[in-house]
């Protein structure tokens, strides 16, 4: 019996010898836990929660612009559609009426003298054109600077 009991030892002490091998190499939670622990002190300790900081002041600054920003710059924007809507349109007649008014001059011109056509780059009506449609223009300032800086010589010459 001896012998069999020593065998039986002998399996048994096999036994957890595989299983030990066999938990270290398949079983991975006491690495991953460690690893875990490792993060969450390099986070809190090393860290001081700047990121948490950084987020936090983050969602105030959105907090602060839903509450505040967003309605004082909606009402005016909403107010000024109809202003801003009626520019355009002015803006689109006055194209309009430089495409009709470029489309006469080069069918008079077409007809006085076939071979010869406005090049695209003639552009010295535009100034005494404006002149003409200023009074149709909302008053607007920017608009009229833009267009008192466009009369310059400086923006038809030829290079």
């Amino acid at each position: 019996m001896c012998e069999e009991d020593t065998q039986n030892l002998q399996k048994d002490i096999d036994r957890l010898y595989l299983s030990e091998i066999h938990a270290r190499l398949f079983d991975h939670r006491p690495i991953i836990q460690a690893e875990i622990r490792y993060f969450v002190k390099e986070f809190e300790e090393k860290r001081g929660f700047r990121e948490k900081k950084g987020l936090e002041n983050m969602n105030n600054l959105i907090v602060e612009l839903n509450d505040q920003t967003l309605p004082k710059t909606h009402e005016p924007l909403s107010s000024n559609i109809q202003s801003i809507l009626a520019r355009l349109e002015a803006a689109g007649r006055i194209t309009s009426r430089i495409q009709q008014r470029e489309q006469e001059a080069d069918q008079v011109l077409r007809a006085t003298d076939p071979q010869k056509s406005v090049p695209a780059w003639d552009m010295s009506w535009f100034p005494a054109l404006f002149s003409e449609m200023l009074p149709d223009m909302p008053s607007i300032s920017a608009f009229s600077v833009f267009i008192c800086d466009f009369q310059h010589p400086q923006y038809f010459a030829l290079e």
